[in-house]
């Protein structure tokens, strides 16, 4: 009896040896446990979902990172990339990969990963972006290449800060008076015209982002029919809601229509646009014209720019 119990005390001991080494949750074993890519992102002022303009730390979904492991910094156009699911949690920023991303178990071996968003809307072949159907509600950002390894961020963030890549442009309107408000009637919409709808993000440690194709598209701002302020024309009142189109472009045109022009009259916005600017464009609708003016509005600070149309 006394060598059935010491064996079968014998036996336990194994299988909790046994348990203590598989368990991931006990302390380190040889330092080949695997290490958890942890990171938090940085979004310079507004972010955005998959479509439209959000309040800052908000959730954000469709966001993607590209990675290549090595010892050091790969050659992105040979490197062989995939896009891994991510999201960025609302105000802490704390980035959830799916599935979980650990580093390479080899010390000297550095993950080097690089964000875009959004991901449904582009496709990914080696190292660049395809986007196409761009329709003015896309956000496309990028963030700076960041890398780490499992001894150096352990217990560690990496912190890639994402950046807008377009220009926002969101429309007010009003009248020069109560007068001219009756003439034009309600605005019933107004689009941004001559623009091209395809860019490729080419993702890199100096990454870059170009439209491409003809500017032949539009991007619809508003279609919803709006009336002038009733107590004072003369008050703007915002219309449609913001868009994002690509920078620096020499002008920007409008196409506007009312109830009591229904063709239309083009608007031409002078403004220096920059990525990552926020314009607020202003539309006086005048007797014999419209004249749009346009501040800064939200995410950066840039010049102002004015137009006139007769």
């Amino acid at each position: 009896m006394k060598k059935l119990m010491i064996s079968m005390l014998a036996m336990a001991a194994m299988v909790s040896c046994t348990n203590e080494i598989e368990n991931p949750d006990q302390p380190k074993i040889e330092g080949n446990e695997p290490v958890e890519i942890l990171m938090n992102a940085g979004i310079n002022q507004v972010i955005t979902k998959t479509e439209g303009v959000i309040k800052p730390k908000d959730f954000v979904n469709d966001v993607a990172f590209v990675r290549s492991d090595g010892t050091a910094e790969p050659t992105w156009t040979s490197a062989t990339l995939a896009a891994v699911d991510a999201t960025i949690a609302a105000t802490s920023g704390t980035i959830t990969f799916s599935p979980t991303q650990y580093y390479n178990i080899n010390a000297d071996t550095k993950a080097y990963m690089i964000g875009y968003h959004p991901k449904t809307k582009g496709t990914l072949s080696a190292n660049k972006v395809s986007y196409s159907g761009i329709d003015g509600q896309q956000d496309i950002m990028c963030s700076d290449m960041v890398s780490g390894d499992k001894t150096s961020n352990a217990s560690s963030s990496l912190t890639p800060a994402f950046k807008h890549l377009l220009t926002q442009l969101s429309f007010q309107i009003k009248a020069a008076d109560a007068t001219t408000a009756t003439t034009w009637g309600d605005v019933t919409k107004i689009e941004l015209i001559n623009q091209k709808t395809s860019a490729d993000l080419t993702l890199s440690s100096t990454s870059t982002f170009a439209f491409t194709g003809e500017a032949t598209g539009f991007y619809t701002i508003g279609d919803t029919n709006t009336s002038f302020d009733s107590s004072d024309a003369t008050t703007a009142v915002p219309f449609g809601k913001a868009i994002m189109a690509e920078a620096g472009q020499a002008k920007y045109t409008v196409k506007v229509t009312t109830t009591k022009y229904t063709s239309g009259i083009n608007v031409d916005i002078t403004v220096g646009a920059v990525a990552s600017t926020s314009y607020v464009v202003t539309l006086t609708f005048q007797s014999s014209s419209i004249a749009a003016t346009a501040t800064i509005g939200e995410w950066t600070t840039g010049e102002a720019g004015t137009g006139t149309v007769k």
